[in-house]
């Protein structure tokens, strides 16, 4: 799949996504200049070190002056910054909606003003059907970006997906540093499913979905796993305790639910997503549901290669 090409500016670009987005773009070669804007001024110097061609801006999605001036010139605007935590999104609620909500709201108004021809929208499979206050301000983000969405303007896209494999801040990552600090593993509910997909899964996704009609969400046919496949996948027969789940959070996951499944089509290795005020597009079969319990499961050893060649830092991809 090729790349990207152009000016490309990536909010919360320190991240897990935007450091992954310009390594691949400086190892494939895309005809790609990138404009890392992030408030996290303590990853823009290692980052800077590895990625010397790449313009840094400090500064919040929610300074509209900032973003601006950080606009000038883009091509692409690829919007991952957001706070992404489900437990602290129910305690600290206005927080995530001044990040995910206002901040979102600024990104469109200044993609407008500055003209940028393509803006495609970081979501969640938490969107959809939302009951936790985190996937509630990624819903409204959603629902911002079609809404500025136009047949003749800047074309505006998303994608949604579940949750990255060994990403900054994820559950991998976590279970590991219990393996080696010699205590059990802590996972909320070992009957608990979720969707994974690895980073260059993401960033197929990403562009695939800059490509796709304005207003349209891109969602991947993603493979899911239980929790207790997690653990044996990264530690065999290692101790578990189960902790319970935590504020916001659902036993499992969809990517897509039965009133979205009528305005969504299939387009192969993805589902494409249109507005829900739009015309039904009634494609899918009668209460679809992309579930992360009913969804293709991963089995133990499947994902223990996957994350071995990760960790071998091989190119890794789950969507066929």
């Amino acid at each position: 799949m090729s790349g990207i090409a152009g000016n490309v500016l990536i909010t919360g670009g320190s991240g897990s996504l935007g450091q992954a987005i310009v390594e691949r773009g400086t190892r494939e070669g895309w005809d790609a200049s990138f404009i890392v804007y992030s408030r996290d001024d303590a990853k823009h110097a290692p980052m800077r070190e590895r990625f010397p061609s790449c313009r840094f801006v400090l500064g919040d999605v929610r300074d509209s002056e900032t973003l601006a001036g950080a606009l000038r010139g883009v091509d692409v605007l690829i919007h991952a910054g957001a706070l992404k935590r489900v437990p602290e999104a129910e305690h600290d609620t206005a927080a995530y909606v001044g990040a995910n909500v206002v901040g979102s709201m600024v990104v469109v108004r200044e993609a407008l003003k500055a003209g940028v021809p393509r803006v495609i929208g970081i979501s969640t499979d938490k969107a959809s059907a939302p009951i936790g206050a985190y996937g509630q301000t990624k819903a409204i983000m959603e629902r911002l970006f079609q809404a500025a969405a136009t047949p003749f303007g800047p074309r505006f896209t998303l994608v949604r997906y579940g949750n990255v494999l060994a990403s900054r801040g994820s559950v991998i990552p976590t279970l590991r540093a219990q393996v080696a600090s010699g205590g059990p593993l802590t996972i909320t509910d070992s009957k608990m499913t979720r969707f994974w997909i690895t980073l260059d899964d993401a960033i197929d996704l990403i562009i695939a979905g800059l490509r796709i009609e304005s207003g349209q969400i891109l969602i991947p046919k993603s493979r899911a796993s239980s929790m207790a496949v997690l653990a044996e996948a990264i530690a065999p027969g290692h101790p578990i305790v189960q902790v319970g789940g935590r504020g916001g959070e659902r036993p499992h996951e969809q990517l897509l639910n039965e009133l979205e499944a009528r305005y969504a089509r299939d387009t192969g290795r993805f589902y494409q997503l249109g507005p829900l005020w739009g015309t039904f597009v009634d494609e899918l079969p009668a209460g679809f549901r992309l579930g992360s319990e009913t969804a293709t499961q991963f089995t133990t050893a499947e994902l223990r290669d996957v994350l071995a060649r990760m960790d071998a830092g091989q190119t890794v991809r789950t969507i066929e």
